[in-house]
């Protein structure tokens, strides 16, 4: 039997500071985080696009205190990229 993650219709939010450092920091501000219970998958994309394999990076949330969220990167078989501000994070899943 499979167990799915939690989620949430249309969990979207904005990083508001950038991981340290951008490509493999574990926390980063959104302006508000999904209500959800970690662990979950997000994935972070940029605004002006939409999320492809080519400009995207899907990451398991596993802590959120306020509006940081702690997180594994390079989820999926996604490539861990910068995270920048302004870009969009979104509650994703395949199921």
């Amino acid at each position: 039997m499979s167990t799915f993650d939690k989620h949430i219709n249309f969990g979207y939010t904005t990083v508001v500071t950038s991981p340290y450092p951008k490509i493999s920091g574990t926390s980063f501000d959104v302006v508000a985080p999904p209500n959800l219970t970690p662990p979950y998958n997000m994935t972070v994309y940029p605004t002006t696009a939409l999320p492809l394999s080519t400009n995207s990076e899907i990451i398991r949330v596993v802590g959120v205190i306020g509006n940081t969220l702690s997180v594994i990167r390079a989820q999926e078989g996604s490539v861990a990229r910068e995270i920048n501000p302004g870009m969009a994070v979104a509650v994703t899943c395949l199921n």
